[in-house]
């Protein structure tokens, strides 16, 4: 039997599992057991203790009434201070039923001498008797009070008895007489009714007298009046000795008992109940058996089941293990094996199909390894092919025009444009041979990478101008979106980043037959070292499918001949590029595209950092100026400007920025009022803030459309995304300028729809960089608030403390609105759009970049209808104190303000 187990893992688990189910089932008995029998042991004696309580009350209860019964009795024995004829008196006591019941041995009067006067029932020599000596009467003559007696062997009756004493007083408090109670224990129905009332038939009550060492009464007639001495031995009495008057013991009957003593109050007597735990416990052994019972019986049902059960289980456990052996002797590649369910044992199967998978993998591997290898070479020869195709296109154009060229040297005209065609096929038989000296380098590892601080307007400007003769040949839209935190120069090696967008961008260009081209570069990440920049390319061309992607960076492939064939190319553009962005420290570029719907080419590359003297020379070498807080330029304008903005402190910008070109401003409160004034009155221009309250700046220009289609209309934004100039456009409106307003960007856009002529003048004179130099560690910026408010060092400081006010209210305004914010109260989410987009703008103008970080970000919350999370809100409250810190320290000084100084930062 031991080796068949320890051969059989199943045999194992199957009789491991039956014993422990067994043993759990029997421990799972025996501690219920034990539990429901302490249970039931406190349940009984909780209710032994309330019935004890109950009998003790009752008994308390039943000699208050006697005792207050005689002492009602005495007021009517007496008359004029004295005792009533005996007639009378025995005719009193007989009609007293209800203290017959009370006293079942009868009533007595005694006179004041003790000496028995009536009795009712009428006894045999009890009238006449002297009662002095008795220990009750004496008690009673002393203290004139009512008196319970301790229990004693009666003079006439020769049984025991207790008695009840009460003093018969005159109105003086003479003692008169004595009113007497007799009870015969034995009869008595104050034990006796009670205890069979409320105890069981096999509890015993007992009435206990601890000074007299006796038992008063009992439920047991032979406990009535009798001695402790014959109970001394036992283990109950002498627990009761000791005063423990509840609990465990051994009864006067040698058997385990349950009792509980409790004194009564009215005299120094105690009740003790007892009940035998044998018969008590009787009901619950017998339920604990038959429960017992019930579980041996379930188990002896479920144990064969459990056994059918396990024996089931395990089965696929020795079919897998069959799986398994037939599977090894299978050819390759070898076959999954079958899962029928996926628990322990399924995994198991699943583990091993892996195991399989990876195999065949590995095999599938080796075979597509030997079918690329054989492609390799049949593309190899493809690129030679097309490779020599594209050498004798340009050699033949070369040798064809150059002999043209001898051949008109008498005409310059035409030797010039055969000359120039020779150049261009001279350019174009050069770009593919550094394509392919490039390709060479890189599989040799010989290119380098020359990082160096390069402008970055340079490399955009340059990329606008090399197709832009080919975009305009196409009708395509050449998009250009930059992120606003960009920095002017950076560290790396812009010849080698034009490459690579150059090749993407003519791509995109290539397959676009109508649409758009998209150049998007966006600031990533940060550390310590160098910024992540994203390069993005879209346009809206041809598209590919999945196959076609998959072969995109290969050397010598296209997305598929058909490709080659139409547009030309020998298919290294693109690996060159991956190998550029890799060599450079980038992530990989990244492509998504859909057959018809276009392309997306993305990759990242790292940025360093370039100190401020590189940046100065960088911008210096690429033809600009450093910005700096110095006067604009003085241009005068001529013309008569409606200025619709809400904000008090951009009204105020705008107006002293206007007023310094010399035109005549007004100005409007809201969208509804511009459309008002631009009814009434003429004016040559209309700058007009988005967001207002009331009528916002697109509803306004609508209106205005309506009936005035010629005056120019300039949207005022701090939007910077790059669909607002096509959002302005179809509301209307002819052109638009981004808060912060610049300046020189104002004087542009102004000149140019107010005086044509002026505005080509300043378009070259007021030039500014393609991207400002931004930190966003700046918490206030004052050589951009300066040149924001042409320079005017004044007006600055006063916008500076109109703003430090409105920036308080404007936080109030905007905490209070998320406080009471309903997710289904438009009204309320446009108003509080409006409080953000109007407070960015301000905070804008003046340069506070952290503020309008801060609530860009609170914008995108708002537009999404969605509360800021606490982080949020602790940002926001330091940037709130650092951007009050910063105004203070520019505003104490009694300097002109130097941007040199006061460039503050986080």
């Amino acid at each position: 039997m031991l080796r068949v187990l320890s051969e059989n893992l199943g045999l194992r688990i199957l009789f491991l599992s039956l014993g422990l189910a067994a043993l759990l089932a029997i421990l799972v008995v025996i501690v219920f057991s034990l539990v429901f029998l302490e249970e039931s042991k406190q349940r009984f004696f909780s209710e032994e203790q309330a019935t004890t309580d109950t009998i003790v009350r009752l008994i308390d209860d039943s000699l208050v009434k006697r005792r207050q019964g005689l002492v009602e009795l005495t007021q009517l024995l007496q008359a004029d201070n004295q005792l009533k004829p005996n007639a009378e008196l025995q005719r009193i006591l007989d009609e007293r039923i209800l203290l017959h019941e009370f006293f079942n041995g009868g009533l007595l009067l005694l006179n004041a001498d003790a000496v028995a006067l009536v009795d009712s029932p009428i006894l045999p020599n009890r009238v006449g008797t002297s009662y002095d000596d008795r220990p009750h009467i004496q008690w009673v003559a002393q203290h004139l009070e009512a008196y319970i007696s301790h229990p004693f062997v009666g003079r006439r009756l020769q049984t025991p008895i207790f008695t009840i004493n009460a003093p018969i007083l005159n109105q003086q408090g003479k003692l008169l007489g004595y009113m007497i109670g007799i009870s015969l224990l034995k009869d008595d129905f104050m034990i006796k009714d009670l205890a069979e009332h409320f105890m069981d038939a096999d509890a015993e009550v007992y009435v206990v007298d601890f000074e007299n060492d006796m038992f008063v009464s009992s439920t047991l007639d032979n406990y009535t009046f009798k001695p402790f001495d014959a109970e001394e031995d036992s283990l109950l009495m002498q627990q009761l000795k000791q005063g423990v008057k509840q609990g465990e013991a051994v009864g006067f009957d040698g058997k385990p008992v349950q009792f509980k003593a409790k004194k009564l109050a009215h005299i120094n007597w105690y009740v003790l109940t007892v009940h035998h735990l044998d018969k008590v416990m009787a009901p619950t052994y017998q339920l604990l058996t038959r429960g017992v019972g019930l579980v041996l019986g379930f188990l002896l049902v479920t144990l064969p089941l459990f056994y059918f059960l396990m024996r089931q289980q395990l089965k696929p456990l020795e079919h897998a293990s069959t799986q398994i052996d037939q599977a090894l002797h299978q050819p390759s590649p070898v076959k999954l094996l079958d899962v029928n369910s996926q628990d322990e044992v399924g995994r198991l199967i699943n583990a091993f199909n892996h195991l399989i998978e990876r195999q065949n993998h590995q095999q599938q591997a080796l075979l597509e390894a030997r079918d690329q290898a054989s492609q390799t070479n049949q593309m190899k020869s493809s690129f030679l092919a097309a490779m020599s195709h594209d050498i004798r296109t340009p050699l033949n154009g070369i040798l064809g025009l150059s002999e043209m060229g001898m051949r008109a040297q008498n005409d310059p005209q035409k030797m010039q444009e055969s000359l120039q065609k020779i150049q261009l096929c001279g350019q174009g038989l050069l770009a593919l041979l550094n394509d392919i000296l490039d390709l060479s380098k890189i599989e040799a590892g010989e290119l380098g990478i020359d990082p160096k601080p390069f402008y970055f307007e340079t490399l955009v400007a340059g990329l606008k101008a090399q197709f832009e003769p080919t975009l305009q040949q196409k009708d395509l839209s050449f998009i250009v979106k930059l992120d606003p935190t960009l920095l002017p120069v950076y560290r790396a090696d812009s010849h080698r980043i034009e490459q690579v967008l150059t090749n993407l961008i003519g791509n995109a260009i290539k397959f676009t037959e109508a649409g758009f081209v998209r150049l998007s570069i966006s600031h990533v990440r940060k550390d310590e070292d160098q910024a992540w920049l994203g390069f993005e390319i879209e346009d809206s061309g041809i598209g590919m499918n999945e196959k076609q992607m998959a072969r995109l960076f290969k050397a010598f492939s296209q997305g598929d001949d058909s490709i080659s064939r139409k547009f030309g190319g020998t298919g290294l553009g693109l690996k060159i590029c991956q190998d550029l962005v890799g060599l450079m420290g980038g992530q990989a570029i990244k492509v998504q595209s859909r057959p018809g719907h276009g392309s997306l080419f993305s990759f990242e590359l790292p940025m360093g950092w370039c100190s401020e003297l590189e940046t100065q020379k960088a911008i210096e070498q690429a033809g600009h100026e450093w910005p700096s807080s110095a006067e604009s330029p003085s241009f005068k304008l001529e013309g008569k400007i409606l200025v619709a903005e809400d904000n008090s402190i951009n009204q105020e910008i705008i107006l002293e920025l206007l007023d310094q070109l010399g035109l005549e401003v007004y100005l409007a409160e809201n969208g509804k009022q511009a459309v008002e004034m631009v009814t009434e009155q003429t004016f040559d221009l209309v700058l007009m803030d988005k967001q207002m309250p009331e009528m916002d700046g697109y509803e306004a220009t609508r209106k205005i459309r309506e009936f005035n289609q010629s005056i120019p209309i300039i949207a005022l934004t701090a939007d910077a995304m790059s669909d607002e100039k096509a959002k302005s456009k179809a509301a209307g409106l002819n052109d638009y300028l981004t808060k912060p307003v610049d300046y020189q960007q104002l004087i542009k856009v102004l000149a140019q729809w107010l005086n044509p002529e002026l505005g080509a003048m300043t378009k070259q004179q007021l030039a500014s960089p393609l991207i400002p130099a931004r930190d966003e560690h700046v918490v206030i910026d004052l050589a951009e608030g300066l040149k924001m408010l042409g320079g005017k060092q004044a007006f600055y400081r006063s916008m500076l403390q109109a703003y430090q006010a409105q920036l308080e209210q404007d936080v109030t305004l905007i905490l209070q609105g998320f406080e009471q914010i309903q997710d289904s109260d438009h009204q309320a989410w446009s108003e509080l759009e409006r409080s953000v987009h109007g407070l960015k703008g301000v905070s804008a103008n003046l340069g506070a970049r952290q503020m309008v970080i801060m609530l860009e970000a609170l914008e995108s919350f708002v537009y999404l209808k969605q509360v800021p999370s606490p982080f949020y809100w602790k940002d926001w409250q330091e940037t709130i104190f650092l951007t009050q810190q910063e105004i203070n320290r520019a505003l104490v000084s009694d300097n002109k303000l130097n941007p040199d100084d006061y460039n503050f930062t986080n």
